[in-house]
């Protein structure tokens, strides 16, 4: 059962809304320039409308929080959602999953199986949250697949790789807002911590609300370790602005 010209076209849209999320939104003006790039070409190759895809991006409002699902495939879907987590949280995201395996079709018709999560955040870390995710696991599943290992190795493969690269963006990311608030101690900081603390009560809210109170995945990957896994996290470019040409990326996005 192949995906009618409608949901590919909706899934292309998608795509380019959450390029122009990061172009409008991102604080690397590099990654801001390649998000933009990216967006026109898909808009060109599939002769969208600039004004009907900015209309659409503008219209959510970057204050409120909202929430959208990842279908992550298997095998590994489970594992993987530790990535997922450790990606989204360095962004200030939830993630939440949703229980049971479940069946997708993906963009060349095929039915499979894998893991849905239940994302929540604000308009631009969750597009940039998206990418970074979508990137990373490709170049997780190059790494590990390009050495032989066993099972229980690659569990540990991808656990460590979450954890590392986790901890990477958190730092890489975080430290705008850090140097940001130390500059502006004297003036803004503590109304910059209300701020920030009253988006994260209201994210928290909005998620208690929308399928209530709930856990996010555990961070049980901390109980793991590879030497490999560690190595290729450390490996991994986790720059935006270097990966947008990239087309690949094995999760599929629910509007």
């Amino acid at each position: 059962m192949a995906l009618s010209a409608e949901d590919k076209l909706a899934r292309i849209q998608e795509r380019v809304r959450k390029l122009m999320n990061i172009a409008n939104g991102s604080p690397y003006e590099e990654e801001s320039r390649l998000a933009r790039e990216q967006a026109e070409k898909l808009m060109a190759k599939y002769a969208l409308n600039f004004d009907e895809i900015t209309e659409e991006t503008l219209r959510l409002d970057k204050t409120m929080p909202f929430a959208e699902k990842i279908f992550i495939y298997n095998p590994y879907a489970k594992r993987l959602g530790y990535l997922l987590t450790s990606v989204y949280k360095a962004f200030g995201c939830r993630v939440v999953q949703l229980s049971g395996d479940v069946s997708d079709i993906d963009e060349d018709g095929d039915v499979r199986s894998g893991q849905r999560y239940y994302t929540a955040g604000y308009k631009e870390p969750m597009a940039m949250a998206w990418l970074a995710f979508e990137l990373l696991q490709t170049q997780l599943l190059g790494e590990m697949y390009s050495t032989k290992m066993s099972q229980g190795e690659r569990i540990n493969f991808i656990l460590t790789y979450a954890n590392v690269v986790g901890n990477r963006l958190a730092q890489r990311y975080g430290e705008e807002k850090q140097e940001f608030m130390a500059s502006h101690k004297d003036t803004v900081g503590d109304s910059l911590v209300l701020f920030m603390k009253d988006r994260q009560d209201r994210l928290n809210q909005f998620i208690d609300d929308e399928i209530g109170p709930t856990k996010s995945v555990k961070d049980t990957y901390k109980s793991y370790w590879s030497s490999e896994g560690a190595d290729a996290g450390y490996r991994a470019n986790i720059g935006l602005g270097d990966r947008l040409g990239s087309d690949s990326g094995a999760a599929s996005i629910e509007a």
